[in-house]
C-alpha cells in the first residue's frame, strides 16, 4: 500500500512538473497576454503547485484555482488564452469529487462552478454552460465515480478477507477438533492394549516358574498385543504423518 502511494504521488509531482512548465510556455507565447509577466507566471505557478496536495488535501488546489482564475480573468491574462489554467481547474475539481467526502466535494464543487461562472461573466456572459459544465461539473463527477468505485473494490476486497479469515478460522477448529478425537482414540488404544499386557504380563510372572512353556505362550500373547498396539498406532498417525499440516506437538 505505502508502495502504491508513493508511485501515486510520483506521477503528481510529474503532472505538476509538466502542467507548470506548460503553463510558463503558454504564458511567455500567449497572444494577448494581460498585465506583466511576473505576476501572470506567479499566480499559475501557484495555481499549479496547489495540485501536489490534490490527494492529502483536496480543498487547497480548489481554493488557489478557485482564485486564481477569476484573477488572471480580472486584471491578468485571460484563462482562455492560458488554457493549461483550465487543465489546472478541470484537475482540482476533478480531485475535489475523487477524494473528499460528500459535503466538502460538494463545496468544492460549488467554489469550482462559482470561480468559472466569475470567469464566464469576465470573459463571455454569452457562453456559460459549456465551460462549466465540461471543465467543472463533468470532472467532478468524474472522481465521484471513481471514488464509488474504489470504495466498493476496497469493501468487496475487506469483505474477501473477512471470508478468508473465517475460512482459515474453520480450518483451525477443524484442526483442533480432529487432534482431540486423535487423542481421545489414542488414549483407547493404549489404555486397552497396555490394560491387557499388565494382566498378562501378571499371569506369566505367577506361572513362569510352574509351567514355563504355557508362561513362553503367555509371552508370545504380549508380544503378539504389542504389535498390534504398535499397528493400531501407525494406523492412527498414518494419515497425520504423511500430511501436509504442521506435527503434532
Amino acid at each position: 500500500m505505502s508502495r502504491l502511494l508513493r508511485d501515486w504521488r510520483l506521477l503528481d509531482r510529474l503532472l505538476v512538473a509538466v502542467l507548470v512548465v506548460a503553463a510558463w510556455v503558454n504564458v511567455l507565447t500567449a497572444s494577448d497576454r494581460q498585465g506583466s509577466v511576473a505576476l501572470n507566471l506567479l499566480v499559475i505557478t501557484v495555481m499549479g503547485l496547489s495540485l501536489l496536495w490534490r490527494r492529502d488535501r483536496p480543498f487547497v488546489p480548489v481554493v488557489c484555482c478557485g482564485i486564481g482564475m477569476p484573477l488572471t480573468a480580472a486584471v491578468l491574462t485571460a484563462p482562455p488564452y492560458i488554457f493549461v489554467s483550465i487543465a489546472m481547474m478541470a484537475t482540482a475539481s476533478y480531485s475535489a469529487g475523487a477524494h473528499l467526502e460528500r459535503r466538502l466535494a460538494l463545496r468544492g464543487l460549488a467554489l469550482v462552478v462559482l470561480s468559472l461562472g466569475t470567469v464566464v461573466l469576465i470573459f463571455d456572459p454569452s457562453d456559460w454552460f459549456f465551460p462549466i459544465a465540461i471543465f467543472g461539473i463533468a470532472p467532478w463527477l468524474a472522481g465521484r465515480a471513481m471514488r464509488n468505485q474504489t470504495m466498493l473494490a476496497r469493501e468487496l476486497a475487506e469483505k474477501a478477507e473477512l471470508a478468508e479469515h473465517a475460512r482459515q478460522e474453520e480450518e483451525r477448529r477443524a484442526i483442533v477438533s480432529e487432534r482431540s478425537r486423535i487423542a481421545r482414540e489414542l488414549h483407547d488404544v493404549l489404555a486397552h492394549n497396555l490394560s491387557v499386557m499388565v494382566v498378562q504380563a501378571g499371569g506369566a510372572r505367577r506361572i513362569v516358574e510352574k509351567r514355563p512353556d504355557q508362561a513362553a505362550g503367555v509371552a508370545d500373547l504380549i508380544e503378539r498385543t504389542g504389535r498390534e498396539a504398535l499397528a493400531e498406532l501407525r494406523h492412527l498417525f498414518g494419515p497425520v504423518r504423511h500430511g501436509d499440516g504442521e506435527d503434532l506437538q
